[in-house]
């Protein structure tokens, strides 16, 4: 009681810190995180397929007809998106397989085979739609397509789901960025040279994994949490000048009992194992008082459009980063101590 009654003020301070930390790794982990959880649904194994015009220019006819001939020849099963130029639609084309947003809400209805001119919507979108002749009917881009079926919408963060599934167009050209899942990298790879290499003047392709690698998800969760990013920055440098010098105060408090300890015989480095001891003790307690205040706040939702959760691996970053950071100041803090006193020995000497 007596050493936190002394240090009250250190304790404080680093109930800030920890807090802060707590909340600001705990955010930019959810968000790394969140980037495994790909857009609609789509499993970690997804591809994105991305198909250019080759040197005969987009007037070949290369058609959607004819891409899906050549994935239902490698697959028994797969689910079909392209990218429209919108970011709350997508073209999707069902083989043998369930939509996965609907799949995954446990819906029954979930249809295998998706018709072409049909629609399945976001449920807040059922009220822009017409019931003619018996059929309910949604305008999209200028075109009348049948509601097959709904779906809540819920929001995720980091990758958007679509609100509009709109059965893909056969005849339209197989141009864009198609993400595909039920059929592997390596197999689509392989039915595309071959492809290609029947029809090269038609098309160019690329394709890569649907999920990014690491550095990728990174700059992604960095970019999604700019604003904690920069602000984490800012105060990271204002709290290390702080530190040192609210440390050092510390030291300088607790000159007594370190003259004290000295004059029984306790060297130096005696001296410095017994500061960061109890500096140890200090920083343990205010980064659990700090962590359970992080816990709160992210529980009652002080900040939620910015820190959705706290997160066990977000506390333990936090914890390690503080005890670095703290034990650096403290025996910077006790060696500039030392440093002084024994500057006014000499001076006393002399």
């Amino acid at each position: 009681m007596y050493l936190i009654k002394r240090s009250l003020y250190l304790i404080i301070f680093y109930i800030a810190v920890a807090l802060f930390t707590c909340l600001s790794f705990s955010s930019l982990l959810t968000s790394y995180a969140d980037t495994k959880v790909i857009q609609n649904g789509l499993t970690k194994n997804a591809v994105q397929l991305a198909i250019g015009p080759g040197s005969g220019g987009a007037v070949s006819s290369l058609t959607h007809e004819q891409l899906i001939e050549r994935l239902e020849e490698k697959s028994e099963s797969f689910v079909l998106f392209k990218d429209e130029d919108n970011l709350y639609a997508k073209s999707t084309y069902l083989h043998h397989a369930r939509l996965p947003l609907l799949a995954d809400s446990g819906g029954s209805k979930s249809p295998e085979l998706f018709p072409e001119n049909h629609v399945i919507l976001d449920d807040s979108l059922m009220t822009s739609t017409t019931v003619r002749d018996g059929k309910r009917l949604f305008l999209y881009q200028g075109r009348s397509y049948e509601v097959l079926d709904s779906f809540v919408w819920v929001n995720k963060y980091m990758y958007r789901d679509s609100n509009i599934f709109v059965s893909l167009d056969l005849e339209r050209p197989a141009y864009g960025t198609f993400f595909i899942d039920g059929i592997s990298e390596s197999d689509l790879d392989h039915l595309f040279s071959e492809w290609n290499s029947e029809r090269p003047a038609d098309f160019v392709y690329t394709i890569r994994p649907a999920v990014s690698g690491f550095l990728d998800r990174l700059a992604l969760a960095l970019r999604d949490q700019a604003f904690i990013v920069g602000v984490f920055g800012i105060c990271m440098l204002l709290m290390m000048v702080s530190t040192l010098g609210t440390t050092l105060s510390w030291v300088q408090a607790k000159k007594d009992e370190i003259q004290a300890r000295h004059l029984v015989g306790a060297s130096s480095v005696q001296l410095r194992f017994w500061l960061l001891r109890q500096y140890s003790c200090i920083l343990l307690l205010s980064f659990v008082l700090g962590n359970i205040l992080a816990w709160l706040i992210a529980k009652w939702g002080v900040f939620d459009s910015l820190i959705r959760e706290v997160t066990l691996f977000g506390s333990f970053v936090s914890l390690i980063f503080c005890f670095v950071i703290g034990t650096l100041t403290a025996l910077i803090s006790t060696a500039r101590y030392d440093k002084r006193m024994r500057t006014r020995k000499k001076g006393t000497l002399s």
